[in-house]
């Protein structure tokens, strides 16, 4: 049963799974999930025990936060011996369902999971999340071409439509970019067909981005509260939802929301911080913008947007403080010939800031 759960697992690009040797090696020892966690220099730890008679079978599982020393949810399922393996494949299925709600997309996983071939349709669809979320232009493409293919194979799911509607709405922050009206007219017809076979909080954070690049800041609020209504503890709702209330002049509101969202997703995406590092200084709390841009730096260090946006808005925090000599030196400090940190490219990041007053003063600053 554990070879099972870790092969599966396994299939999740979003997780790093300890292979079979090390797992099995603390097999019928006491011994904490903080000290495994820290001999296998990893966060999450999965620890189960099987208990049987003649005819019963009993399966436990815990799967602990060990950094935090947070049980987050236990398991337990009876079955009969003749049915081991249909129990055991319902389990992995389940403990699968679980930890990706838990580490990575979120509720809208469940009703995923409940489909046809639900574990391969998952594991694309993971695997296209992280190409997305990787800003990288060679990983748009291949994420686009994923994005395509889950469409030839499961056209009557809207996963494939949502990731095409994103690869099409990201091109110019990868410079992939011919027709950016045509493009965003592009994503929303997929984004359109998406919401048309299902209504999920993840279409619906979608759509939202979308209409907050055409500048629709209410129909962009609409679909992220609608987000939110049906995933209010979703990472995307809620970081989504946050950064799109912010970039229409919820800059409270938004903030509250992106805080929550890396508060309940300890594997949280870069644009957070950074996004959230923008509302706290339009809210005039430099300080606060510059320990959520550093938070940035660290936790998005190979993503080069978020990392020079971080940059930027730690400059802009100590210039608009009056802090004029630190801001010139760290500006000083930018490498040399970097699009991503022109005053050019910055503008075009914030061109859908509804609030135009912030953004002079912000650009001006820069």
């Amino acid at each position: 049963m554990t070879e099972n759960i870790i092969s599966v697992l396994s299939q999740s690009p979003d997780t790093f799974v300890i292979g079979r040797t090390s797992s099995f090696s603390y097999k019928g020892k006491e011994v904490t999930a903080a000290d495994a966690a820290r001999d296998l220099g990893v966060r999450y730890v999965l620890s189960g025990a099987v208990q049987a008679n003649s005819e019963q079978l009993r399966v436990t599982a815990e799967f602990s936060d060990a950094i935090e020393g947070r049980l987050l949810w236990t398991l337990r399922e009876n079955g009969v011996r003749d049915d081991f393996f249909e129990m055991q494949d319902a389990i992995t299925d389940r403990i699968f369902e679980e930890i990706a709600v838990s580490l990575t997309p979120g509720e809208d996983v469940r009703r995923m999971l409940r489909r046809p071939g639900s574990i391969e349709l998952m594991r694309y669809s993971l695997q296209a999340r992280a190409l997305f979320q990787s800003f990288n232009p060679d990983d748009h493409r291949k994420g686009a071409a994923l994005a395509k293919r889950l469409i030839e194979q499961t056209p009557d799911h809207e996963q494939g439509y949502t990731f095409n509607a994103l690869f099409e709405w990201a091109r110019p922050l990868v410079g992939r970019s011919k027709d950016r009206q045509a493009e965003l007219k592009l994503a929303s017809e997929f984004a359109e067909k998406s919401l048309s076979i299902s209504e999920g909080s993840e279409v619906l954070t979608t759509i939202a981005t979308i209409n907050l690049a055409r500048g629709d800041c209410e129909n962009a609020i609409k679909a992220a509260d609608r987000a939110l209504e049906i995933a209010p503890s979703g990472n995307d709702a809620l970081g989504v939802g946050g950064r799109v209330k912010s970039r229409c002049g919820q800059w409270k509101e938004g903030l509250v929301h992106m805080l929550e969202a890396m508060r309940v997703e300890p594997k949280f995406p870069g644009y957070l911080p950074t996004s959230a590092s923008l509302s706290h200084l339009a809210l005039g709390q430099y300080e606060k913008a510059k320990e959520l841009a550093q938070v940035a730096l660290s936790e998005a260090s190979g993503n080069p947007i978020f990392t020079a946006g971080a940059q930027i808005y730690i400059i802009a925090a100590e210039a608009l403080s009056g802090n004029d000599v630190e801001a010139k030196r760290l500006a000083a400090a930018l490498p040399s010939g970097n699009p991503l940190t022109t005053l050019r490219f910055m503008g075009f990041q914030l061109s859908n800031v509804r609030d135009r007053d912030f953004i002079d003063k912000l650009l001006t600053a820069i």
